[in-house]
């Protein structure tokens, strides 16, 4: 019952808000938004450029 409530509430609640504020993002790219960053969002941040540069040198390298 409370795993079937939790998933209700996504579907019903959080799920249309979520694809409402992606739509007004109009891009899956965070960073082009420019965000405020907080201090604690600095790890991450770090490691999802590091991510984001090995992805594009191995999109280069298979490009030839």
């Amino acid at each position: 019952m409370k795993i079937k409530a939790m998933h209700d509430a996504f579907v019903t609640e959080d799920g249309p808000a979520l694809d409402a504020a992606h739509k007004e993002m109009g891009t899956n790219d965070l960073f082009k938004l420019n965000p405020v960053l907080l201090p604690s969002d600095i790890a991450a941040v770090k490691v999802r450029r590091k991510l984001d540069a090995l992805v594009q040198l191995e999109l280069a390298e298979s490009a030839g």
